[in-house]
């Protein structure tokens, strides 16, 4: 009788030691990723804090920079997402302490340095959207993706470590080649075509396709 006693008790033992084992682990799990979600949120801040200095406080151009890293919030309404993004963007550069933004804007740390680059990156990205724009507006065809990732080599600054990437990514098809996918899904460009019966040159093509008195 003792020993079946005593053996019930030590399975209750170890039924207990093993419930608070799994909750142990649950409650770390948990911990961690509270932890990288306020990570990732304090880097999405930094980003689109860098990309406002560095645009010269250009409010519009930092909320799109938070929109594209919030591209999952997108299903609640365009006027409804862009009125969040600002009413956020604003807060954060009221917010900020200068401390902050001198590091941001130094690149003394490894984030503010991630930071930077993701910015100076972004304004290139976004400048490449309104000059295809415009080329397609004006001249009636899309730039290829070898002439915008061209065009987006002139804007990246020097600094922030794109000197080196490219001259190192420009020579490589394939990062070019998902650097335009990525490019033309974030901002929303899709490739049209023009028919024709017969076959025809570029040039003929480009004036089929540019309205008359152009």
């Amino acid at each position: 009788m003792d020993l079946r006693a005593r053996a019930l008790e030590l399975e209750r033992q170890l039924q207990e030691s093993s419930q608070s084992i799994r909750t142990t682990t649950t409650n770390l799990k948990r911990k961690r990723a509270r932890a990288q979600r306020q990570g990732e949120k304090s880097s999405q801040r930094a980003r689109v804090l860098a990309t406002y200095w560095l645009a010269g406080n250009s409010l519009d151009l930092a909320v799109e920079c938070w929109a594209k890293l919030r591209t999952h919030l997108h299903c609640e309404g365009e006027e409804t997402y862009a009125a969040k993004g600002r009413r956020c963007v604003q807060k954060w550069v009221q917010e900020v302490p200068a401390e902050e933004k001198e590091e941001i804007l130094r690149g003394s740390s490894p984030a503010s340095r991630r930071a930077l680059k993701h910015a100076s990156a972004f304004i290139a990205d976004a400048h490449v959207a309104m000059w295809a724009l415009k080329s397609n507006i004006a001249k009636g065809f899309a730039p290829t993706t070898s002439q915008r990732w061209e065009e987006r080599r002139k804007q990246l600054a020097p600094r922030h470590g794109h000197a080196a990437e490219r001259s190192a990514a420009a020579s490589k098809d394939k990062d070019i080649k998902n650097w335009g996918n990525r490019w033309r899904v974030l901002w929303r460009f899709k490739y049209g075509k023009l028919r024709t019966r017969e076959r025809h040159d570029i040039a003929d093509l480009r004036d089929k396709a540019l309205p008359e008195g152009n």
